[in-house]
């Protein structure tokens, strides 16, 4: 990367690296796959993943999945099917403390979402997955006249 003297290109260069460090991404594809129930299930049976997830700009932040079994089909030539809800919530445990030349800071909201994972069964392979996240923050930082500057990302929802 090329250094640079402007403070803010600094303070982004900053954190790209966190998000692209080995144990960032490790964790980001952990968290990219589905943890699927150990023991056989059936329709509408209900299990739940856990994640955690962070960076020094945003802090550490876990949450739960919950998964329910909406049906087992046969389609084809017979290849078993099973289509799931996903049910997603998020908390920031650990707000990153301020960083940068403004001092930012960014706190997440109540976060929540919904998706369905479609598997095939006979093969193991995923066939189509969808999420939908709402993820609320607010980021805190000095301004340029001194005082506080605050920016809100809301849902669509509110």
């Amino acid at each position: 990367m090329v250094a640079t003297a402007d403070p803010a290109a600094r303070q982004a260069a900053q954190a790209v690296r966190g998000q692209l460090s080995d144990e960032a991404l490790k964790t980001t594809i952990e968290q990219t796959f589905p943890k699927l129930s150990s023991p056989p299930v059936k329709p509408g049976d209900t299990w739940t993943g856990q994640l955690a997830m962070g960076n020094p700009s945003i802090g550490r932040i876990t949450g739960r999945s919950t998964f329910t079994l909406r049906a087992v089909e046969r389609r084809g030539r017979g290849a078993r099917w099973r289509g799931s809800l996903v049910g997603l919530v998020l908390r920031q445990d650990v707000v990153p403390p301020p960083s940068g030349p403004a001092g930012m800071v960014t706190t997440l909201g109540a976060a929540k979402g919904e998706g369905e994972l479609l598997l095939d069964v006979s093969k193991g392979q995923i066939q189509r997955s969808t999420m939908r996240s709402d993820m609320p923050s607010t980021a805190t930082m000095t301004g340029p006249d001194g005082g506080v500057l605050t920016m809100e990302q809301q849902d669509d929802d509110r």
